[in-house]
């Protein structure tokens, strides 16, 4: 029996989801499993090896999942794509299917939930324990728009962010967009580790604001499309705004409770969890 480990990717959806999966792997490994990870797109794979996953495939869609698997195998999702009716059919496919979803059980899956814990769900919120091993930080504060701006809407909300000192750039902005947005701030950053060396951090993803948070940053988190967050945003002290209010002497950033994200991320009973998954019978050792 092998185990899956799809996260939907791409340069519409950015990273956030691979970044928690990179952690969650790390877990899977230390702990016995070898899973295969499957992502959307090539340039994703790239991004995986410097999170920690050596080896994925890239793959059209969860569709294609089926044809790589055999009935009994398990599969961990995370994905938007998934539909009741695909959830349904994957349920009597696989021998245990882990979603990563805020909903509530709607076959034999178990969940994997930011918010809820319950007798089918465990409450997690991955973060790499490296992220909380913070250093130096510069005195200055950063901006994170998301890894993809498709429609360059940040052209859009520069006057957002006029006191904003960088800007950290996402990995599918093209060459392009970089060089109309370079005059507008102080310095253009590539390497995401910059996300953990700022006193302040305006972040657009929720995966990279609890990130920057873990390392000890003041953080804003604007713009958290699922209202279901703004739940354990408040149980986090996460400072959160909306776009149409930056910039007017809102919410300001502030420092998130790191010993409660550590209690939903690192310091979390693994073993614990992977039993309740039932993914115990596709561990390796």
């Amino acid at each position: 029996m092998k185990l899956y480990y799809y996260i939907h990717t791409g340069h519409r959806f950015g990273l956030d989801r691979l970044r928690r999966g990179a952690a969650f792997y790390k877990q899977l490994q230390k702990h016995g499993f070898e899973p295969e990870v499957l992502l959307n797109d090539y340039r994703a794979t790239m991004v995986a090896k410097e999170l920690g996953i050596e080896a994925s495939t890239a793959i059209d869609s969860m569709y294609n999942i089926a044809t790589m698997a055999e009935a009994g195998d398990g599969l961990i999702i995370d994905t938007p794509e998934l539909t009741e009716a695909l959830l349904q059919q994957m349920c009597a496919y696989f021998r245990v299917v882990v979603n990563f979803s805020n909903e509530k059980r709607r076959f034999s899956e178990k969940i994997v939930s930011q918010i809820r814990e319950d007798s089918d769900t465990v409450q997690l919120l991955p973060v790499d324990a490296n992220y909380f091993e913070s250093g130096k930080k510069k005195a200055a504060s950063l901006l994170f728009y998301g890894d993809e701006d498709y429609e360059k809407n940040l052209l859009h909300h520069l006057d957002r962010f006029k006191g904003v000192d960088d800007l950290l750039l996402g990995h599918y902005f093209f060459l392009q967009y970089e060089r109309q947005l370079e005059p507008h701030f102080k310095h253009i950053r590539e390497d995401y580790d910059y996300i953990k060396d700022y006193e302040i951090v305006y972040s657009k993803s929720f995966q990279s604001a609890l990130e920057a948070g873990a390392s000890g940053a003041q953080v804003l988190c604007f713009d958290c499309e699922m209202l279901s967050l703004v739940t354990v945003c408040k149980e986090l002290g996460l400072p959160v705004e909306k776009m149409s209010e930056m910039g007017n002497e809102g919410v300001l950033p502030g420092f998130i409770n790191r010993e409660r994200l550590r209690e939903l991320s690192v310091d979390i009973d693994y073993e614990q969890v992977f039993n309740k998954l039932d993914l115990g019978q596709f561990r390796f050792n």
